[in-house]
């Protein structure tokens, strides 16, 4: 109890409902459901990544980078590429000084390299840390798609 009043009291009850009801809206439109696959990146017809796509719902925003964790395992940076409009960046590129846009509605790739990709079935995909710049909360997304 006294941990939660100090929750409001640092950051006031109208934006705790207000982030609450952001972050139930995030994890409902931020990820393109069935999105997740199995990918050649370099065409040479062996599967050596896989790939899922989110979107921002909301109003045009620099983000943080985020840490990237499937079904349990953290996802180092450098097996990772975020792919906006055609132009492909490195997630070890992407720092405070060098932030990646997202546009309402335009989605963006995240692709890991990882020989074979995943197997068939369920996986869970959670973006730890996301945080928009500018805002001082952040907030961690889950989301549950398969590869079929």
């Amino acid at each position: 109890m006294l941990e939660l009043i100090r929750i409001i009291l640092q950051f006031g009850l109208k934006r705790i409902i207000f982030l609450s009801r952001y972050e139930k809206l995030i994890k409902d439109k931020l990820y393109e459901k069935k999105s997740l696959r199995n990918i050649d990146l370099d065409s040479d017809g062996v599967i050596d990544g896989f790939s899922f796509k989110i979107k921002n719902p909301l109003y045009s925003a620099y983000y943080r980078k985020p840490k990237i964790e499937i079904d349990g395992e953290i996802i180092d940076d450098k097996h990772i590429i975020i792919k906006v409009d055609d132009k492909a960046i490195n997630m070890e590129d992407w720092t405070d000084k060098n932030p990646i846009p997202l546009i309402p509605g335009e989605p963006l790739e995240i692709i890991i390299r990882k020989p074979g990709g995943l197997e068939k079935g369920k996986h869970v995909i959670r973006i730890l840390n996301a945080r928009i710049i500018g805002f001082d909360t952040s907030m961690d997304l889950e989301f549950i798609d398969e590869i079929r």
